[in-house]
């Protein structure tokens, strides 16, 4: 379902984290963050952050190790 870099993406949403944290964490651009989170939410059928981050907390993607 999932691309690698978009799990970690996923996870790290998940946790809270900011997207300048994501994008130092990942040393991405905004345009590739923006992109991942595009390509999350289309997948999960969501409209935005908040919304992908309250599914990856309920399937346990703010657990995994990134």
């Amino acid at each position: 379902m999932f691309t690698r870099q978009e799990v970690v993406v996923l996870s790290l949403l998940s946790q809270g984290k900011q997207n300048k944290d994501i994008q130092e964490e990942l040393f991405i651009t905004r345009n590739t963050l923006m992109t991942h989170c595009k390509n999350i939410y289309s997948k999960l059928g969501v409209k935005d952050r908040t919304q992908a981050a309250i599914w990856g907390v309920y399937n346990g993607y703010d657990r995994r190790i990134t």
